[in-house]
């Protein structure tokens, strides 16, 4: 799905038993997200 202000795409984070999209570009000056729903289990 494509951002529709800047024509990126749109993402997508977990964080526990939440989700949220959001785009890079427009919403945190291109950095990417890390998704939290496997990571603890990586440490």
């Amino acid at each position: 799905q494509a951002c529709p202000v800047c024509g990126d795409t749109v993402r997508e984070v977990s964080f526990a038993d939440t989700a949220l999209q959001y785009c890079p570009t427009c919403q945190t000056k291109g950095k990417i997200l890390a998704d939290r729903r496997t990571s603890r289990f990586l440490k």
